[in-house]
């Protein structure tokens, strides 16, 4: 047995039909065959109170989510400082965030339990900001 969860493997069985590989070379050329429930899922995770933390990058990485979801992504991202909130933020909601989204990078960065490649794209998307 693996150390993933079963959430997980549930959510990759059903997460691996629903994406397309165009380039098996280079499989971040991908496009995933949205549907009502896969949003659902996704929804799910974000709102749960600890999710699995490939299940939150994948939540993420999935959708550009409607406004209706910025507060949660907003709370992972400031209060929680998750990395992958502060990458979505910074990608897709940046316009008004840029002091917060500097704060929660500089406390993401001070935290030495993160992974340094985190944290090289942290100070890449801080360079950004500035």
């Amino acid at each position: 047995m693996s150390g993933e969860t079963l959430s997980s493997l549930i959510y990759h069985r059903y997460w691996n039909t629903s994406v397309e590989y165009f380039d098996e070379e280079n499989y971040e050329n991908s496009v995933i065959n949205d549907s009502e429930e896969f949003e659902k899922i996704d929804s799910l995770i974000l709102n749960s109170k600890n999710p699995y933390r490939i299940l939150l990058a994948r939540a993420f990485d999935n959708r550009i989510y409607s406004d209706e979801y910025t507060m949660k992504i907003e709370e992972w991202a400031f209060n929680i400082n998750n990395f992958y909130a502060l990458e979505y933020v910074s990608e897709n909601l940046k316009k008004g965030r840029k002091e917060e989204l500097i704060k929660s990078a500089s406390l993401f960065l001070a935290n030495e339990l993160n992974q340094t490649a985190q944290k090289d794209k942290i100070r890449h998307m801080m360079k950004e900001l500035n």
